[in-house]
């Protein structure tokens, strides 16, 4: 758990399979938050779309294109998601929820770095908030950063490529070995 607890991705598709399994769990209602309105989310994400906004700069008075996303919540509703972004890819990125591929140039194999409905914390607490109005405070945040729905991607090249050099060779985080309960507190490789 070696990243920032809100930065940690949320694995929708296992929340939502816990719930259609019947497992009740009490301290959790975050779950039933999500199982009630993650549909309505997927509907509304159908809708998104990259808005520009054009910038002047004071000094140059040269102008360029930021975007921020863009949703439909019902008939001349829109709300804006995230922040003004330089590329329309950027605004978008993380709300997509579709399993996301890199394609390995040296061989061409397509590797998947991001599993279908797996968000960072922020981004969901901010799609409930503002599509569904479902609001989270910070100890429900942190209950779902400290859950097993929640965690480091480990389907993201680098972090495979850190974890077997790791591995392979034997080495060893020293700090995360010596203080495993450390939080905020990141080896520089």
């Amino acid at each position: 758990r070696d990243v920032f607890w809100r930065w940690r991705n949320v694995y929708v598709d296992v929340v939502l399979n816990q719930m259609k399994e019947n497992r009740k769990d009490e301290n959790h209602g975050w779950k039933k938050d999500i199982a009630n309105n993650w549909d309505e989310i997927v509907r509304v994400l159908h809708t998104i779309e990259a808005l520009p906004r054009q910038t002047k700069n004071p000094l140059t008075k040269k102008t360029h294109d930021r975007f921020i996303a863009r949703v439909k919540l019902a008939e001349n509703e829109y709300i804006t998601l995230g922040n003004y972004e330089d590329t329309a890819e950027d605004a978008l990125g993380c709300y997509d929820i579709n399993a996301q591929y890199y394609m390995n140039p040296s061989n061409e194999t397509s590797t998947i770095y991001r599993k279908a409905n797996c968000l960072s914390i922020d981004t969901l607490a901010e799609l409930m908030a503002k599509i569904v109005n479902v609001m989270w405070d910070n100890k429900v945040l942190r209950q779902i950063s400290e859950s097993s729905e929640s965690g480091l991607n480990p389907d993201l090249p680098s972090y495979m490529w850190m974890k077997k050099l790791l591995d392979d060779d034997g080495m060893v985080d020293v700090f995360r070995h010596f203080y495993p309960a450390a939080e905020a507190r990141f080896t520089c490789w």
